[in-house]
């Protein structure tokens, strides 16, 4: 029988130690250029314990799963109010796809 040729991966260090929210009670500006009011969220004291639970940080980790599910990425990425930071690898060339 035929073998398949080995795959190759890339690694990618992600990272950006700038603050990507605001965890009080101030208009921010998401990654994406639209501004959310940050009294739409849980409350402050919420938003202090629990802050994963941010509208911007959960809307970036949906976008964030999606997009490295498409491309077979494997890896930790983390997302706090801070910042990001994250390895990842993924098969290259990438799988082909339907959006592609």
């Amino acid at each position: 029988t035929m073998k398949n040729p080995p795959t190759e991966y890339r690694i990618l260090a992600l990272y950006r130690f700038v603050p990507l929210v605001s965890l009080n009670n101030e208009t921010t500006t998401d990654v994406n250029s639209s501004s959310v009011d940050n009294n739409d969220c849980d409350d402050e004291a919420t938003l202090m314990a629990h802050p994963e639970r941010h509208p911007i940080l959960r809307k970036l980790q949906s976008e964030l799963l999606t997009t490295l599910r498409r491309y077979d990425a494997k890896g930790t990425v983390l997302i706090a109010p801070e910042g990001i930071n994250g390895t990842i690898c993924y098969p290259f060339p990438p799988p082909l796809t339907s959006t592609q």
